[in-house]
């Protein structure tokens, strides 16, 4: 009877959502299409504002030429294709199903005073075209209703996943952009009274490897003492980690493109100069980066930057540039050895295999010393035979006598 209880309600509960999520008598999904806006295209659409009712996130793109750019972030270049991804849904909204007339389902679709998002489409002389709510979304379609209006529409497509409320999700790049790496020659911090130079001594690339294999062998640079010729202690590991973080700088906001005295970039918290030569160009690159003070009010502590191949003022977050604040000492280590003390180290440092040798010759016992000589025997002479009479050698016939 327990079991039949539980399936009972299970089914109960289903038909509830069921009866929940359907439409009203009124509806009449799965009617005819119908268009929500007749006289929009996204050729006509310039201005495209982003809200989040409720809040204070908003965000708006305005076309600026071929390009569109981020109010809020005082005009920084958009991602077009996230912006193109919005104006794909237009032609979906001339293509609508009615869902329902009720205001009572408003919330059922999320769409009732605060929807989850509202979106407006304006012309080039700001002049709205339409202003939608947009609620929630299914895999097969969104649901959406005209701002002041009650008949709620489902168009095809997932218009909530192409929406954001943060300037910073519609960005183009969130990287600084720096000279590429293998152009780069030199590296000079400035942090508190005190600097730090790097310099590329050997240009790395792609190489064959003894076994036959290409392999990328990395940039070899080295710390530069005062007198600008290279430290012997800097620590090759450590100044190539210190190196590489200056691969790539990501940003956290849009500041501004004035900078004002409170960002504190006229006497910088740290400089950062970068020098090389062009590779394609063959000309001499050099970019500054400074950074400043902290932002009033962030809690994360990120400072102001500037690039001076960039008008816009930035923010760094502490992740980024704490870093770069590194002391001279802690690039250096042991004196590099040269080449013949390296050699010379690897020599003694190589090991011989180990043989042991038995040497030991056996001693004879003193007391049997006279018997252990051995002495050679005393021979006898042999006799000395008449030589006129020789017996003739044996086998031999015996002389003839003569006359």
């Amino acid at each position: 009877m327990k079991k039949i209880n539980i399936i009972l309600i299970a089914v109960l509960a289903v038909q509830i959502i069921i009866w929940t999520l359907l439409p009203s008598r009124n509806a009449v999904f799965g009617a005819k299409k119908v268009s929500i806006v007749t006289d929009l295209d996204s050729k006509s659409v310039a201005r495209i504002v982003i809200a989040k009712p409720g809040t204070k996130d908003r965000v708006t793109l305005v076309k600026n030429g071929k390009k569109w750019q981020i109010v809020e972030a005082f005009n920084f270049d958009a991602d077009q294709t996230k912006i193109y991804e919005i104006l794909a849904v237009i032609p979906n909204l001339k293509s609508a199903q009615i869902v329902s007339e009720n205001k009572s389902m408003f919330t059922n679709y999320g769409l009732g005073d605060n929807p989850e998002w509202e979106i407006v489409f304006s012309d080039a002389a700001n002049k709205e075209l339409v202003n939608l709510y947009v609620g929630k979304s299914l895999v097969k379609g969104t649901f959406v209703r005209r701002k002041n209006e009650e008949r709620i529409y489902r168009i095809s497509g997932s218009l909530s996943s192409n929406l954001y409320s943060k300037a910073k999700d519609f960005f183009e790049d969130t990287n600084l952009k720096l000279p590429p790496v293998k152009d780069r020659e030199s590296i000079n911090v400035s942090f508190n009274n005190s600097s730090i130079t790097l310099k590329k001594t050997k240009a790395g690339g792609a190489s064959v490897g003894i076994d036959g294999q290409l392999t990328n062998v990395q940039d070899e640079w080295s710390l530069l003492n005062e007198s600008l010729q290279i430290d012997p202690t800097g620590d090759s590991t450590k100044i190539r980690e210190f190196v590489s973080s200056f691969d790539s700088i990501n940003f956290e906001g849009v500041e501004g493109t004035t900078p004002s005295p409170a960002m504190g970039l006229t006497n910088p918290y740290l400089t950062i100069v970068i020098t090389g030569t062009g590779e394609v160009t063959k000309k001499a690159v050099s970019l500054t980066i400074k950074i400043g003070s902290i932002k009033s009010g962030n809690k994360s502590k990120a400072r102001y930057a500037s690039i001076s191949n960039s008008e816009f003022i930035y923010l760094l977050d502490p992740l980024v540039f704490e870093k770069w604040t590194t002391k001279r000492s802690e690039l250096t280590g042991k004196p590099k050895p040269t080449a013949e003390e390296d050699l010379n180290k690897k020599i003694g440092d190589m090991k011989i295999p180990e043989t042991k040798l038995d040497l030991k010759t056996p001693v004879p016992d003193t007391k049997d010393a006279e018997k252990s000589i051995i002495r050679p025997a005393v021979m006898a002479p042999p006799p000395v035979k008449n030589p006129a009479v020789m017996a003739p050698p044996a086998g031999n016939p015996p002389p003839m006598a003569t006359k």
